[in-house]
């Protein structure tokens, strides 16, 4: 019988996803936390521009669902250039004791980021100063979710996403005021013609990094759950709380139903007949088929 398949379904049609939200989901699914805060601790140097990076993971409780939230922080945050801040991820994410999938995966979703910002701005990738981006959990999020995602052997699995909802209504960035979804968040999405929705709130549900993640790692949009035999659910949370409803993104853990359950293996037995008369031959699939009506007689 074939090993069952790992599937990960990601969840964010209602609250949608960011960085945290992620990241705190898998830590809830059971990734090694001592990994991911060893890990996002080595950004903390000098030519990084990040000191004293202080992490807190905790459970919080969002409109009575139990969640982990992960909040990094740290004593600076300069306006990073593009090219820096691609570097700084790639950098970190080479010295990290994890797979070449998950080197790869860390790249391209830091390069997703940094090329919707170019492409808006229309300024080149190494011009420009990152504002939000440049915090320390922008890096901080995307090494972390790329050490749990690795750790819990998913770079391997099979990853579906539900449609992502965006939130709407207005809020404030740097730039000035904007519309939900915010430009970067839109262009990630437009570049991989990734599906969302808007609402279900006046808010925003979905950030760039968030967004930036999910699209560089499902491998499939359903509208619906597969067929999953589930195994373990994740529940993540961030910094926001609506009262409309719980703030949490939420991630499935389970095996494919179409391994192993409603298939299976045979083995097939073949010979070639060389100098076997056609009368033997005759008698032997006569003899066959009446073995095979008395075994269904009885």
């Amino acid at each position: 019988m074939s090993e069952l398949k790992k599937i990960l379904v990601i969840d964010s049609q209602t609250s949608g996803i960011a960085g945290d939200m992620f990241l705190g989901a898998l830590i809830n699914l059971g990734a090694n936390v001592d990994k991911i805060v060893s890990a996002i601790k080595t950004l903390e140097k000098a030519e990084y521009g990040y000191n004293n990076i202080k992490i807190k993971i905790k459970e919080v409780t969002r409109g009575e669902f139990k969640a982990t939230n992960i909040d990094v922080t740290s004593e600076t945050a300069k306006r990073t250039q593009r090219s820096e801040l691609v570097n700084i991820v790639e950098d970190a994410a080479s010295k990290l004791d994890i797979s070449t999938k998950a080197r790869r995966f860390a790249s391209k979703v830091i390069r997703s980021l940094v090329d919707a910002e170019a492409e808006l701005h229309n300024t080149g990738f190494d011009d420009g100063a990152l504002d939000e981006v440049a915090m320390v959990d922008t890096a901080a999020e995307i090494l972390g979710t790329t050490v749990a995602l690795d750790d819990l052997g998913l770079f391997d699995s099979k990853i579906y996403a539900l449609p992502i909802s965006v939130g709407g209504g207005t809020f404030k960035i740097s730039h000035g005021i904007v519309s939900s979804p915010a430009p970067a968040t839109l262009a990630i999405l437009q570049s991989k013609k990734f599906p969302f929705r808007g609402g279900p709130i006046e808010a925003e549900l979905a950030t760039p990094t968030g967004v930036s993640i999910l699209v560089n790692l499902a491998d499939e949009v359903t509208r619906f759950y597969p067929s999953i035999v589930p195994l373990k659910v994740g529940y993540g949370a961030g910094t926001k709380e609506f009262p409309e409803m719980p703030a949490v993104l939420r991630v499935t853990l389970g095996n494919s139903m179409d391994d192993g359950l409603i298939r299976d293996e045979i083995a097939v037995l073949e010979t070639n007949l060389d100098d076997v008369t056609g009368e033997i031959s005759g008698y032997t699939i006569d003899a066959r088929e009446r073995a095979k009506r008395l075994i269904a007689d009885n």
